[in-house]
Order: structure tokens, then C-alpha cells, then sequence
């Protein structure tokens, strides 16, 4: 935000908590933000149980209908109404979720904004979390046939980067290297193929947990996981990222 206010000196620039995150009313589940808990603002799927049955007990599963894109929407276009200086021009900017949510705002209030920016664009009815892992996977492809390319990366990693990457995966599901046992290591590469500026981290991590030292191997003897997929994202590491790409309500 530093750097929008300081090319734009005299623009007010909001940054909205949308429903159930943040300092809004905060949908959480207790178990999922212990800090040893591998799952970030991506649910473990073994931790959905006790996550709904704490809803049920705070009251917030009865509120759940109301913590969707065409509410937090609204309180988009109450925040403008509340806050906008007679005369001034009013630009919504949305960024990956944050395109269907500008979206929702356009349905439900079409004069709430002048202009609307598109970053990323979620096209609404068509696009899907669920379509992730083998969003990941084509780019990791990709990847690995640009490493066959590079000198110092087809050296590392040899003349199937892809089918070395693999391997050094499933390696780490009987003997994890330290901290990094298999679903770890995968999850990390998820991660940094997401972003191109991140990428150039990808193999240098495998080439090092390919590498792993006795010592770690020691400590993380008789660790084993269980994972299938190069780019499982199931479970992420708790960090705070400036993105909307959050599994929230599409209604």
C-alpha cells in the first residue's frame, strides 16, 4: 500500500476485510490456527469435522448465509456511500478473487463506483479452485522443460528435470529430509509456482532436499506421509499473502 499512496499522493486508498476474514466477523476454526497446524486459510480437509461442529456452537453456521461475494459486495458499496467526498472519483481495483467480488459489486450496485480495474480476472460460472492442482501441474511441466534449457539447471536436475522432481518427491514419502517430508516439499512447490518471480526457487529447493545431509535424514527418521499429486495443495503453510484467493461462497 506504501508504494499505490506514495505514487498517489492525494487518492484515499481503502483495503476491505471481506466477510469472515480479518477485523471483520472472522469465520475461523480454533484447531486450524494452531500454529503446528499445517493448513493456512486452506482448510485440512481432516480438520472440517471439528471445524463445523465449532460453527454450530458459536452460532456462526446459522449466520453463514449471509458471509457470501453479494454480501461482502454490499458492504463494499456501503463503505463508498459512507466515506466518499462530494465530487470525488471512486475506482474499484479487484485482483484475482477480487475480481468477482468487483464483479458482485457491479450486480448489486452498478452506480456505487466510476471505474472498475481487473487483475487477474475469475470468470464468473467457469472458474473453480478445484481446477488448481492441475493448474500447478501444467506450469510445473512447463517449468521443467524451460530447466532443460538453462545450463546450470539441466546440470542439477538432468535431462528429465520433471521425472527427477518427481522422484525426489516420492523419495521423501519413506524418508524425509528434516523438516521436509513429502507433503512439506509439496506444498512448498505449489507455492512457488504459483508466481512467476518465486519459480526460480522451485529446483534449487529440490536440488537441495535431493542432496539431503545424514544428520537431517537422521532426525526425520521413521517420519513417513502420505500424498499423491506433484502440486498437492490441500494444505498450506499459515502466512499472510495480499491476494482474495479465498475458497468463500460464489453466491
Amino acid at each position: 500500500m506504501s508504494s499505490y499512496a506514495a505514487r498517489m499522493p492525494t487518492t484515499d486508498i481503502y483495503v476491505v476485510d471481506h466477510r469472515g476474514t480479518g477485523h471483520s466477523h472472522r469465520l475461523t476454526c480454533p484447531a486450524q490456527d494452531e500454529p503446528a497446524v499445517q493448513g493456512g486459510y486452506y482448510l485440512d480437509p481432516a480438520l472440517v469435522p471439528s471445524c463445523l461442529a465449532h460453527l454450530e456452537s458459536n452460532g456462526d453456521a446459522a449466520r453463514l448465509p449471509f458471509f457470501t461475494s453479494a454480501q461482502a459486495a454490499r458492504d463494499v458499496a456501503f463503505a463508498i456511500e459512507h466515506l466518499r467526498r462530494p465530487g470525488q472519483t471512486v475506482t474499484v481495483l479487484g485482483g484475482s478473487y477480487g475480481t468477482h467480488w468487483a464483479h458482485r459489486l457491479l450486480q448489486v450496485a452498478p452506480g456505487a463506483a466510476d471505474r472498475f480495474v481487473f487483475d487477474g480476472f475469475m470468470t464468473p460460472g467457469r472458474f473453480a479452485f478445484r481446477h488448481d492442482d492441475r493448474g500447478i501441474e501444467e506450469v510445473g511441466v512447463a517449468f521443467a522443460a524451460a530447466c532443460t534449457n538453462d545450463a546450470a539447471c539441466s546440470t542439477a536436475m538432468g535431462p528429465d528435470p520433471f521425472a527427477a522432481a518427481t522422484q525426489i518427491l516420492a523419495d521423501l514419502e519413506s524418508t524425509p529430509c528434516g523438516p521436509f517430508d513429502a507433503v512439506t516439499a509439496r506444498l512448498w512447490a505449489s507455492i512457488f509456482l504459483d508466481g512467476g518471480p518465486s519459480r526460480v526457487s522451485l529446483f534449487p529447493m529440490l536440488h537441495r532436499l535431493e542432496r539431503c545431509s545424514a544428520i537431517a535424514a537422521a532426525q526425520s527418521k521413521g517420519r513417513t506421509t502420505k500424498s499423491t499429486a506433484l502440486a498437492t495443495r490441500c494444505r498450506r503453510p499459515k502466512t499472510v499473502r495480499p491476494t482474495m484467493r479465498r475458497r468463500y461462497p460464489s453466491v
